[in-house]
């Protein structure tokens, strides 16, 4: 019976980014992020070490912040075609969040550090899928802003490596370099190569 739960929440968890990726509407796309949220969450409370509990609570209350924040700002800019500064700094900051790179960095090595290895793969890869192409349709409909997302992604690459630096474990390192690799997609996304980029970070 618990077989056959982890494959309904897998099955989910491939399904929500699929969703994101082949729509054109922009509440179904972010349906399907949160698909893909909600049905790992099941995922990483299987295990039942209290520490990884508390991990978790962590890392779903600032990715159930980060959804909030990206639904109203995509209404905006999607939805009510709003294109203002608000709207704009409201959508890169759950973004940031969402990716785990500079400046909503913050919570990624302490979540990852308290994470199975499993879980942690499905943090730090198949879900960033699906926020890696509404990133890629944000700067479309925003062509200006690709230099200032390419800062954004040259200073998360610049602390994930002086994280790195100080971390004590193994799982906290991956955590960072997580933090690090997001920042390079970025600058990868700015010139097209984001999915080989992105393909190349899954396969090591």
């Amino acid at each position: 019976m618990i077989n056959m739960m982890i494959l309904l929440f897998m099955y989910f968890l491939i399904l929500g980014p699929i969703l994101s990726v082949s729509s054109s509407n922009w509440v179904l796309c972010w349906s399907g992020m949160e698909l893909g949220f909600f049905s790992l969450m099941p995922l990483l409370l299987m295990n039942n070490i209290s520490s990884s509990k508390e991990v978790v609570l962590k890392y779903f209350s600032i990715q159930a912040f980060s959804s909030v924040l990206l639904f109203f700002s995509g209404m905006m800019i999607f939805g009510f075609l709003f294109k203002d500064v608000i709207s704009i700094l409201l959508f890169m900051l759950s973004m940031s969040l969402k990716l785990g790179f500079f400046p909503g960095h913050f919570w990624v090595p302490s979540v990852v550090s308290g994470l199975d290895w499993f879980s942690c793969c499905l943090i730090l890869g198949p879900l960033k899928v699906a926020p890696f192409a509404l990133l890629v349709v944000f700067l479309l409909v925003f062509p200006d802003l690709q230099l200032s997302v390419m800062f954004l992604g040259v200073l998360s690459a610049f602390y994930g490596s002086i994280l790195g630096n100080n971390q004590t474990s193994v799982r906290g390192m991956i955590g960072s370099s997580s933090i690090s690799h997001t920042g390079w997609m970025i600058n990868a996304l700015i010139f097209g190569y984001i999915w080989a980029y992105f393909l190349v970070y899954m396969l090591t």
